[in-house]
């Protein structure tokens, strides 16, 4: 048998998390972010998210998040794992598209 990856066991742990437990909103910090990206993408979920610094890479979670879902994104200019520039691209692409009632981005200022 083929071993399944850690990040392919995470989304099986979290969508039956999801099932047994039906959240009202669920809440990723860092690769949680992606983490609620593939359980949307894969219909596990589809509920209000908050995502915050999530850990977006190209060419892996360059996909548009699904409409009619609520989002927000929290993130901070000065993140060492997640590059301010990368989240940009990535917010500013799922906001014109989203529109301001479903997709809310905060930024926090890093000093």
């Amino acid at each position: 048998h083929a071993k399944i990856s850690d990040f392919e066991f995470c989304i099986k742990t979290q969508a039956a998390a999801i099932r047994d437990f039906r959240p009202d909103v669920i809440i990723g910090r860092s690769q949680g972010g992606p983490t609620i990206m593939q359980l949307i993408k894969r219909k596990y979920w589809a509920g209000p998210s908050v995502l915050c610094c999530p850990a977006v890479y190209p060419g892996i979670d360059d996909f548009d998040l699904d409409k009619g879902l609520p989002f927000v994104i929290l993130s901070g200019t000065d993140d060492e794992q997640v590059p301010y520039a990368r989240l940009i691209k990535f917010c500013e692409r799922n906001q014109k598209r989203l529109g301001s009632d479903s997709f809310r981005w905060h930024t926090i200022v890093d000093r």
